[in-house]
Parts: structure tokens; C-alpha cells; sequence
């Protein structure tokens, strides 16, 4: 905008309550509302008129809040009169905005816009957040976790694992020189606006160049990092002098983090140095191999964790190993070569393992063997791509973010699909990581995760593997004794404490936990859940005794009666619920009213006579009445009809809550990968809690090799029928001989199922019965040629039926092609012609293509005959 009394200079925000005086710390457009009360504007004009004549304008600033939203409103809005002197050559006019309301500093965007004489000059943007004050020695938003420098030109190179860091840079060749700030995220629950400044700084402490960078952090799991990116130079020009400089990064107007490097004749790729100088520990971080922390804190630290003797044990000698190989380089015996870096941990949840991947990493570092000590953790999730060619890109990026450090891969045998499996990108995967530990710089170490089983397949998977991963940690289950340290060195972390009778109460509690336990064993992590139980039960009585002037013992002291309910048994609360004599009677009608199945009529009729009884002398049921059957038959003899009416039935005596049925197939529960079976199977029971779980064809579950998934499947269907007992209703079911194989393929599978109903195939006469309930579903009837030439047709079926025969799905078949074929005759008569005993009445004509002797319902092949040559 051009005025004839002035230019506008600056439109600059800061926060007056601000101690710093620099100007490159002091302007900010990032506010945190724990440090507002004000905001103050300043506006500084260049006078045109200096040195000739004195003037006066009307300089009007608002205030808006969600600028560019529909809500938008003027917080604040005021008026100031500019008296510009003749010798005035430069203007400031500082106002402050204080709300008339403090929630009126709510988090979110504002804009203040400047007018003078009633035309708009300028305007400045800023964003309060609710993170958190930064105090001294604490930041609420982040950690550091690294400082880069790089060359490059205006833009940078967007793919980190290709940049080149130095810190030494090359005066006649570089052009932009890049500061990238590496953090881990503490909000990743939400996006929050951040503002960094880079300043950098020549040795006579002048100030060369100040960059801005603005950013939105958003949540990036699961290691939560974030990096910021700030450049500095010509695009052009060569214009860096050779000599001494200083990076500083502030935040909030505090200095961060603070890195020196040089211009000079040549390029150094050594590691930056940087100097971590706020945050909960300030540190001189250096890349070196000469590590910060002292080899006994190492190893004290390493020493003092709960158990894991055997692995304490192999990292001391591991140590001791490399320092023999160091002592025999210097000495000039043989030259050190490159070590294999590389581990397999194998055991169950909780057990460790994460945390000694952290200890091996600060090993690494102090050995000079690897130049960061960080740990980043990754997953299938985070490897597997979702189309072609996307799998390796992400990996290598992964691999670029670990650099350095190690790169921790949870339950990696989900990578490790079945060798015919060609259209699972988790192979994919495997070869990168394998490229990488043969052919890369050696500056990563890999180490994977997972149950010992599934950990052995994955090694198995690709040749390549285990000559790659030479060292196997297995990490055994915490004993009751080792558990119950654990628990205490907890409760004094949390600042809890308990008497020997709860600590009695505790490893009783914990004995049982291990006595029970499975692969699946929380090991660390069912203390963890036992503490904050224990700790949720003692808050809820402080509270609700409602007692004043509480002391530090009592809200601090864990009582016996506060892990009492751990000794209960865990799952849904058991709910006596009222018989529904209506439901029941409906259900047991409908059940009568099926055609044949006389056998599974008194069975089920006889299961809710007991039910009723039992109910009737308080007995209980869950312990008494086992809700899981076994249907056996040949297709089509109504067992999926039969589990819907029993889950109504169970609904109706109060066994079940909801009564409903979950159908599933060997599909539905078995994964195509390593480690995806028994989520899914636990889907499919969790959806099946209240009503029926119904597997048909069940023995497909075991029909595979021994390695097969579908055995899996069966020992999470036995462990959640003894954890849920009572929950639901399993009902397995297919032919009778395949159901003999299906439970002799587990020992603790046929005494799971207390009730065996057999399904027997119609006969003859009751599959004519089947094809009369058809007709009039369909309101229709069937002359007496018609009857009897279908009971011809049914008989000859029924007498050479095989185990395949599909009893009244045949009927329905049949039914099915005979209306068709009736309609397709009445559509050749004449509408007028029709009568209403016509429509309804199927005759010989409609069903005559059904023949005793053949099989008219086999499709007929669709191709070309095959004809004689000649």
C-alpha cells in the first residue's frame, strides 16, 4: 500500500511478559495459554515525511478470532492516534491487547489486522496452543532426539536416507546450508502448531541469518517423531565465508538446542556435536564413538533389573568379547573387523525384551560400535505396504528413521507368509532388511521380536535369515518371586505402598497368574495390570469415604480389601435371568414342527426340561449345563436351522443374554499369515458372546499339515471356552466321519462338548413332507401325477443316497426348478386363459424332467464338442 506520509516496516506480534530482549527469540506467532495474558502488537512505519513537515492519522487495530472460519468475532478492537514529529524518522506504535475475559485466550488461530485512516495496511497471524508452560528443565511438547546439518539448494531432498550430514562445509560449493531437527512427539493424541526459530550465528557472535519454520506436528505412531527442517544461503550465489558458526533452536523464546559448525576449503562427514540445552536432561550429545555415559552406569543399570540372569550374563561376555577384539586391533594382531550387530529376542509378552534393547543400545554406543543409543520401534503395520512396489520404499524409510541406533521389529514373524503365498507383501519386507544388513554401511542393528515358536518359521522363511541374526536372546517367564519384585519396585515408583499381609495376598495372586499361564502370559505386564487395579480400588475408597485433612499414608497405603477382587474370577457379571415361557414354547413349536429329526427333538426337548429344573432348585447352570454341541450329518439335514431355534431356546431359559448365532467357516478364523489367526478368531468369539458361535464344517480347521494355521485356530477356541465358559454356546458341525478326525486332533477338544446330536438323512416320505411345506411357502399345489411322480424321483435318491447327498437342500432344488418350469408354461398361456387353478397347481408337465435312474440336477457343461479328426 503506498501513503504519502509513510511505508509500512514491520507488523510484529510478541508476548510482553516475554524476559528476552532479542529480537530473534522475542517475535513469535506460537503462544501457549499458560503464559498469556496479553498479547502486544507493534507496528513500525519508515516516515516519508521526516525532516519536512509534521502529521497526524488514526491507526485502528482488531482482533479476530478463527479468521478463516465461520464463527469468526473481534475479541478486541482499539483506536490510537499516530502524531508523526517532523524529526521523527522512524515510527513505533506498540499497543497491548488485553481481553476484557481470559477464556477469551482460548487455543486456536487469530489474526490482528492494522488499518490507518480507514484502510487496511497490514495484518499478523498467530495460534495460541494448551500444551503446557515451559518450565525450567522440563518440556511438555517434546524431546530432542537429534540435530543434522546438510547442503542442498532451495528445496531440499524430501527423502532423508539420501541426504549426506556434515559438519564441516565446502566455502565454494555450498549454497544452502539445512538444520533438521529431529523430536519426539509428547501430544500424540492431537495436532498442535509449533514454531521454531534458527539462528545462525558467526564466531563475532552476529546474527547471519534468522529462519522460521512453522509447523503442524500430528500424531505419527508409533514413535511419535517429527522433524523440522530450516535452510539458509543463496540459491545461486556461493555467499557462506570461511570461518566459525553457531546454530541455535528456540521454542517458546527458550534456547533448545545449540550445534557449531565450520566453512572452510574441504567437506568433513563426520557426525555433528550438538548440545541438548533444555529439557528434562540437558546433554552434550556427541556421534561419536566416545560415549556419555560411563561403562559402569551401563552395566549397573543393566544389572539391577528383576531376572533375566542368563541374559545379563551374554551381554557382559558379548562386552568383554568386543574389547578383545579392540585390544588385538591395536595391538596390530588383526585388524577389527565389522560386527554383526544383529538379534533375535525370543519369548512371551512382558518380558523384557524391549527393555533390553535399550541396554544393548547404550552398549553399542559405548563400544563405539554404533553412534546413537535410540531404539525405534516398528511393526508389520509399519513395514507392509498395501499395493505393489510401496513395501520396499517404506522399509527403507524405516530403516533411515532407525539409522544409526537400533531397529526394533515387534512379532516380525507376521512378515514371514506361507512359502505359496506370493500376493503378501511381507517378503518384501525380509529382502530389504536383508539388503541392508549385507550390503549396508553396518551403522544399524536389527533386532526382531516374537513368540520362540513362530520366531523359529521366521528364521526359516528365507535362507539368508539366521546367517544374518547370529545371536538368540530367549527371555524366559518371569517366576512368582521375580513378578512379585517387579510389583515391589513398581509401588515404590508410584509411591505406593502395602503390608506384608497384601504383599502375601499379592504373590499368592501372582502364583496363580504363572500356574496358568500360556504363551500368552503378560509376564511384567499383569503386575503392571494388578498395581493399577489395586491402585483404582484404593482411590475409589479414599474417595467415597469422604473423609478430610487425608493423609499421605492413606492415599498412598494399598489395603487387603483393595486386590480382594482379583481373586474373583474376570469376565461378565453372571445375571440370572427370568425364563421366557413364551420364547421357549415358540421355539420348542417351531422345533416340532421341522420334519424328521426325531432324535434331535427329545435331545434339545430334554435339555430344556433340565434347564428348567436346575433353575427351579437354584443350581448352578453355567457349572451344571454345558451350552457346546456337537452336530453331525450330511448336508442338508437342518443343522443350521436347529443352532438358530437352540440359541433362541438357551436366550429363553436364561443361559444366554442375547441368543443370537455367529456363522463362520474355516475362512473366518484362520489367517493367511503368521500371527493373524488368533486375532481373528477372537473376533469371531468375542461377536459370538451372548448367543452361538457355529462353525460349519469344522473339521476343516485340522485337515491341513501339522504347521498349519487352522490347528492354531482350535487351541484359541479351547482357551476361550474355559475362560468364557458360560459366555457363549459352540456348536461345531459336519460329517460324521471328518468330525471323529477333527476331535481326536486336539487332547483337550472332545471333552469341551458334553452333547452329540446326530442329524440322520430324511427319508423318503419326509422328503416328500419337506417338498409339501415348500409348496404351500409358495402357495402352491401339486396334482397326484405330479405327488407321484416326485415320490418316485425322492425314493430312488433316498435309497442311493452317499454321504454327499443334500437331503433337503435336494428337495429345494428340485422344488425350485419345478416352479420355474411351471411359470415358464404359464407364460406361453395366454393371460385371459389363465385361471386361478391353474396358477397354483404344479402338474406331471412341470416336474418330468426328474427321472428315477439319473441325476437332472448336475448343471450341464458349457464348451465346445469335441469332435473326430478325419
Amino acid at each position: 500500500m503506498d501513503h504519502e506520509n509513510f511505508k509500512l516496516k514491520d507488523f510484529r506480534i510478541f508476548n510482553i511478559n516475554d524476559t528476552s530482549n532479542c529480537p530473534e527469540r522475542r517475535f513469535r506467532s506460537v503462544f501457549d495459554v499458560s503464559e498469556l495474558s496479553s498479547i502486544t502488537a507493534e507496528i513500525t512505519l519508515y516516515n516519508k515525511k521526516f525532516d519536512e513537515e509534521s502529521w497526524e492519522s488514526e491507526l485502528e487495530l482488531f482482533c479476530w478470532r478463527n479468521p478463516d472460519g465461520q464463527d469468526r468475532e473481534v475479541i478486541e478492537s482499539t483506536n490510537i492516534t499516530i502524531e508523526a514529529e517532523k524529526a521523527d524518522n522512524i515510527l513505533n506504535c506498540v499497543y497491548t491487547l488485553e481481553p476484557i475475559d481470559e477464556e477469551d485466550w482460548a487455543p486456536g488461530s487469530y489474526i490482528i489486522e492494522a488499518w490507518i485512516d480507514n484502510v487496511k495496511i497490514a495484518d499478523a497471524v498467530f495460534y495460541i496452543e494448551d500444551s503446557g508452560h515451559l518450565e525450567e528443565g522440563a518440556n511438555p511438547s517434546f524431546d530432542i532426539y537429534g540435530l543434522k546439518l546438510f547442503e542442498d539448494g532451495e528445496k531440499p531432498e524430501p527423502k532423508r536416507y539420501e541426504r549426506s550430514y556434515y559438519r564441516q562445509f565446502q566455502r565454494m560449493a555450498t549454497r544452502f546450508i539445512w538444520a533438521e531437527l529431529e523430536i519426539r512427539n509428547k501430544l500424540p493424541h492431537k495436532t498442535w502448531k509449533a514454531e521454531f526459530f534458527f539462528n545462525y550465528y558467526n564466531d563475532m557472535r552476529q546474527l547471519v541469518h534468522h529462519v522460521v519454520a512453522v509447523a503442524d506436528v500430528k500424531p505419527n505412531h508409533p514413535n511419535h517423531e517429527f522433524f523440522v527442517e530450516a535452510g539458509c544461503g543463496h540459491p545461486v550465489n556461493v555467499n557462506w565465508e570461511e570461518g566459525n558458526y553457531t546454530v541455535e533452536v528456540i521454542f517458546m523464546g527458550r534456547l533448545m538446542a545449540v550445534a557449531n559448525f565450520k566453512v572452510a576449503d574441504s567437506v568433513d562427514k563426520e557426525k555433528l556435536t550438538y548440545t541438548i540445552t533444555w529439557g528434562e536432561n540437558p546433554v552434550k550429545v556427541t556421534t561419536s564413538g566416545d560415549g556419555s555415559i560411563h561403562e559402569d552406569e551401563i552395566f549397573r543399570e543393566l544389572d539391577s533389573l528383576v531376572g533375566l540372569e542368563g541374559i545379563k550374563q551374554r551381554l557382559h561376555d558379548y562386552a568383554d568379547y568386543i574389547r578383545y577384539l579392540k585390544l588385538r586391533d591395536t595391538m596390530g594382531i588383526e585388524p577389527m573387523k565389522s560386527i554383526n550387530l544383529h538379534a533375535v529376542f525370543t519369548g512371551n509378552p512382558g518380558t523384557g525384551k524391549t527393555t533390553i534393547a535399550r541396554m544393548l543400545g547404550k552398549i553399542y554406543k559405548h563400544l563405539g560400535l554404533l553412534p546413537r543409543d535410540t531404539v525405534y520401534e516398528a511393526s508389520r503395520a509399519n513395514l507392509v505396504g498395501r499395493y505393489i512396489g510401496e513395501t520396499a520404499p517404506i522399509t527403507r524409510e524405516v530403516i533411515e528413521k532407525a539409522r544409526g541406533g537400533i531397529l526394533l521389529i515387534d512379532e516380525a514373524y507376521s512378515l514371514a507368509v506361507k512359502s505359496d503365498d506370493n500376493k503378501d507383501y511381507g517378503r518384501e519386507v525380509i529382502e530389504t532388511l536383508l539388503t541392508e544388513m549385507s550390503d549396508g554401511p553396518g551403522d544399524i542393528a536389527v533386532i526382531v521380536c516374537g513368540y520362540p515358536k513362530e520366531m523359529e518359521g521366521f528364521l526359516n522363511f528365507n535362507p539368508g535369515l539366521p546367517s544374518r541374526f547370529k545371536y538368540i536372546y530367549e527371555f524366559p517367564d518371569y517366576t512368582p518371586e521375580e513378578l512379585m519384585e517387579i510389583a515391589r519396585r513398581t509401588a515404590v515408583q508410584k509411591k505406593l505402598t502395602f503390608s506384608e499381609e497384601v504383599s502375601g495376598m499379592m504373590y499368592k495372586y501372582l502364583e496363580e497368574q504363572y500356574r496358568s499361564r500360556t504363551r500368552a502370559f503378560g509376564n511384567a505386564r499383569v503386575v503392571k495390570s494388578m498395581l493399577e487395579e489395586a491402585q483404582l480400588n484404593l482411590g475409589i475408597r479414599v474417595i467415597k469415604a469422604r473423609k478430610e485433612n487425608l493423609s499421605q499414608e492413606e492415599l498412598c497405603t494399598i489395603l487387603p480389601r483393595d486386590i480382594e477382587g482379583l481373586f474373583r474370577k474376570k469376565g461378565s457379571k453372571s445375571v440370572q435371568m427370568k425364563t421366557d415361557e413364551v420364547l421357549l414354547e415358540n421355539m420348542l413349536n417351531e422345533l416340532r414342527d421341522m420334519t424328521g429329526l426325531e432324535s434331535v427333538k427329545t435331545e434339545i426337548s430334554e435339555l430344556a426340561k433340565l434347564a428348567k429344573y436346575y433353575r427351579e432348585m437354584d443350581m448352578d447352570l453355567v457349572s451344571a449345563f454345558s451350552l457346546n454341541n456337537i452336530f453331525t450329518g450330511n448336508p442338508g439335514t437342518g443343522k443350521t436351522t436347529v443352532a438358530r431355534i437352540i440359541a433362541k431356546i438357551y436366550k429363553a431359559l436364561g443361559l444366554l443374554e442375547r441368543g443370537h448365532l455367529v456363522e463362520c467357516s474355516r475362512e473366518d478364523l484362520v489367517g493367511a499369515v503368521v500371527g493373524e489367526t488368533a486375532p481373528k478368531t477372537l473376533a469371531k468369539v468375542e461377536a459370538a458372546i451372548g448367543g452361538v458361535l457355529f462353525i460349519d464344517e469344522a473339521y476343516s480347521l485340522v485337515n491341513g499339515s501339522g504347521n498349519d494355521f487352522g490347528h492354531e485356530a482350535v487351541e484359541v477356541i479351547i482357551k476361550q471356552m474355559e475362560d468364557r465358559r458360560g459366555e457363549f454356546s459352540l456348536i461345531v458341525a459336519g460329517y460324521p466321519r471328518e468330525m471323529e478326525n477333527f476331535l481326536d486332533s486336539n487332547p483337550g477338544l472332545r471333552s469341551r462338548f458334553d452333547n452329540h446330536l446326530v442329524f440322520s438323512d430324511y427319508s423318503a416320505s419326509e422328503l416328500m413332507e419337506i417338498a409339501g411345506i415348500m409348496l404351500m411357502k409358495n402357495k402352491l399345489t401339486a396334482n397326484a401325477e405330479a405327488l407321484a411322480h416326485l415320490q418316485a424321483y425322492f425314493s430312488y435318491h433316498s435309497a442311493n443316497r452317499n454321504q454327499y447327498f443334500g437331503n433337503g437342500r435336494f428337495v429345494r432344488k428340485v422344488l425350485e426348478k419345478a416352479i420355474r418350469n411351471h411359470n415358464l408354461r404359464l407364460s406361453q398361456v395366454p393371460k385371459a386363459d389363465r385361471d386361478e387353478n391353474m396358477v397354483k397347481t404344479l402338474t406331471l408337465e412341470d416336474v418330468h424332467e426328474f427321472v428315477a435312474g439319473s441325476d437332472t440336477l448336475v448343471k450341464r457343461g458349457i464348451g465346445f464338442l469335441k469332435t473326430s479328426a478325419g
